[in-house]
């Protein structure tokens, strides 16, 4: 008897705390429903009619900092490690930090102050990443690679 009522508030508690989640979810795509929406009409947009949606390499043909990061995820999720660093090694920071926003804002519903440092941290480290990519790599490696497809090539053969 006593097992089975242990059993249903653990049941009812779960079922709190899916909600909860579920409410803190709801909330964010509420407050923040026109970024999105601009950004997935923006990142479509210009995936379709340029090939990519990075401002760096639509405007000067160059990547910037984050290109490459979210293949790079994509590889860590699908278990290919060597390809997600190879790509963009900076794509181990920023699923970890994705994680750890995931968990602290949604499942355990609090924000931490360290949050804003260790965004600011991998930021910085992300930076320091490309820049020392660029003078070893470019442009001979993926992601770091020049393209005539750019608005700034089109100015200055066009005139």
């Amino acid at each position: 008897m006593y097992a089975k009522k242990y059993f249903y508030y653990i049941i009812v508690s779960m079922k709190e705390k899916i909600k909860a989640i579920g409410l803190r979810i709801f909330n964010d795509i509420k407050d923040y429903w026109i970024a999105v929406l601009a950004y997935l009409v923006y990142r479509f947009t210009t995936i379709y009619f340029f090939g990519s949606a990075c401002p760096f390499v639509l405007i000067f043909g160059v990547p910037c900092p984050g290109c490459g990061i979210t293949r790079s995820m994509k590889y860590l999720l699908t278990f290919r490690f060597q390809e997600a660093i190879t790509i963009n090694a900076m794509g181990v920071l920023w699923l970890g930090f994705l994680i750890w926003l995931i968990i602290t804002r949604y499942i355990i519903g609090k924000r931490y102050k360290i949050t804003d440092y260790i965004l600011i941290g991998i930021l910085v480290i992300t930076v320091a990443y490309f820049i020392y990519m660029m003078i070893n790599y470019y442009p001979n490696r993926i992601p770091y690679v020049h393209t005539r497809r750019n608005l700034t090539y089109y100015l200055i053969t066009h005139q």
